[in-house]
């Protein structure tokens, strides 16, 4: 519910915009089926009122909500293209690619997969030597 008077934020998913509207008029529907209710808001450089659910389905009290919601949403996405790159990568490219350590032993090697059924031992000691 929101108040006559209150400033709230709508996001414009395909405009990518933020725009303030204000609360300029609530409306109240009672009948047999339940009680709706609308609100008419007041949107900078246009003279009429409009409602709400015309604009956008994200609506927020305050910017910082918005904020957190879209920086969410950004990470989210970035998050999935990484992992397809990834993932495409690895299907691609395997043999360049995926060079990672595989196994560790307990005498201070590890075992590296080369990438086409090649593996390397690499004594680590050797490497702590050279601060790596």
């Amino acid at each position: 519910m929101y108040d006559v008077g209150q400033v709230l934020f709508v996001v414009l998913r395909k405009k990518q915009k933020i725009i303030p509207v204000q609360v300029i008029e609530q409306i109240v529907r009672r009948s047999m089926d339940g009680e709706t209710i609308q609100y008419q808001v007041k949107v900078p450089g246009y003279d009429d009122a409009m409602s709400i659910e015309s604009i956008g389905t994200d609506v927020y009290i305050n910017i910082d909500e918005v904020k957190d919601v879209l920086k969410q949403n950004a990470d989210s996405a970035i998050d999935s293209m990484a992992k397809a790159a990834t993932s495409l990568a690895s299907s691609n490219f395997l043999d360049k690619y995926s060079l990672n350590q595989t196994e560790v032993d307990e005498g201070e090697s590890a075992v590296v997969d080369l990438g086409g059924g090649k593996k390397a031992k690499v004594d680590m000691s050797s490497l702590k030597k050279l601060h790596l």
